[in-house]
């Protein structure tokens, strides 16, 4: 019991940052009652994790979005942090630049002899060639008076973020006597980008429609990004 009190003494003293841990809308698979609740404010450690290998040898079958693994220690009295909360960094006297940054709990540790409360986390960084410059549009919605929801493009929220957009395909028809194509896009936007089955997208001078609904992960807990596929008629 001794050299485990030391062992915590000891972690305590190597944590010279300081955060704030806040429920999220998901924890642990289901939704929150209370989120954004702080759960914890104080001391704590950043450390580097070991991170996933990236598919491919050269980078190019990456994901446009990479995502670290830190690990955060806490002192072991807490109690009340979960899968899918947020930590937030509000101090570090050895490294400014972790000074803001967020993290995403994936695991919590807990067993006997414990010294730390010991917090696998993910952040999400967005790669250098994830470059391009996406607005997104967002209709608010009416009702027709067959209680049919529409889009009233005359009331929209416009959000510029940074994605990566990728074009897939270009089909020609030449059908109704007159030619025209259709172009699809696979694009990539930051978890929690606020795009919908309505949506459409500004990009590079092209307005682009959101073809069905965006492709959210079932464990949103990651913070990976949203897929969305979209596309443009001309002609």
């Amino acid at each position: 019991m001794m050299a485990t009190e030391r062992g915590r003494a000891a972690a305590a003293r190597l944590m010279q940052d300081a955060c704030t841990i806040a429920t999220a809308a998901t924890r642990t698979g289901v939704s929150s009652s209370t989120p954004g609740t702080t759960v914890y404010s104080g001391a704590c450690r950043v450390q580097e994790a070991q991170e996933p290998a990236l598919s491919g040898t050269d980078g190019k079958d990456a994901p446009a979005w990479g995502a670290q693994r830190k690990l955060v220690s806490i002192p072991i009295s807490s109690i009340a942090v979960d899968v899918g909360d947020v930590v937030t960094i509000t101090a570090s006297a050895q490294d400014a630049d972790l000074v803001g940054r967020t993290f995403r709990v994936l695991a919590v540790s807990s067993k006997t002899h414990l010294t730390a409360r010991r917090l696998e986390c993910q952040e999400v960084v967005t790669l250098a060639f994830a470059t391009d410059r996406v607005t997104i549009l967002v209709p608010d919605l009416t009702t027709d008076p067959y209680g049919n929801s529409l889009p009233n493009w005359s009331s929209v929220t416009s959000t510029t973020v940074v994605g990566m957009v990728e074009p897939i395909s270009v089909q020609e028809d030449q059908g109704a006597g007159r030619d025209q194509s259709v172009a699809r896009y696979r694009v990539w936007l930051p978890h929690g980008t606020n795009v919908t089955a309505q949506s459409r997208l500004q990009w590079q001078g092209l307005t682009l429609e959101v073809d069905g609904p965006p492709q959210l992960r079932a464990d949103s807990t990651t913070g990976l990004p949203i897929e969305v596929t979209a596309y443009l008629v001309s002609g």
